[in-house]
């Protein structure tokens, strides 16, 4: 969810130190529309960045996820205290919710996640 609120507005972007913190958490809850609402007001709230500033994050969240793959098979790719198996799953999900969105009419199980 982080990235993809990012890419329509949310401050701060996503991160690569692993898990989402509450603050971040309580912002986006303020950021998002209410559940039971339209999506028309939040559309005409929405600031779309510019694809070459989604592009930018996607790369280095790309170059984030081989290293968390490589850190999983024995690599000093991660720094200290990072921990691969939780922290890289945050690493994972945040590439692949950008990775679909800059891959027009891939489905969301289709979109390529290779390092």
């Amino acid at each position: 969810m982080w990235p993809l609120a990012w890419a329509l507005g949310f401050e701060p972007p996503p991160d690569l130190s692993g898990l989402i913190c509450d603050e971040v958490v309580s912002a986006l809850y303020r950021f998002l529309p209410p559940i039971d609402s339209t999506s028309k007001g939040f559309a005409e709230r929405s600031t779309l960045r510019p694809v070459v500033e989604v592009r930018a994050l996607d790369d280095l969240l790309c170059c984030a996820h081989n290293a968390v793959r490589s850190a999983m098979l024995g690599g000093k790719t991660v720094p200290a205290g990072f921990r691969p198996e939780s922290h890289g799953g945050a690493i994972a999900e945040r590439r692949h919710a950008l990775s679909w969105l800059l891959t027009p009419r891939v489905a969301w199980d289709d979109t390529d996640l290779s390092t």
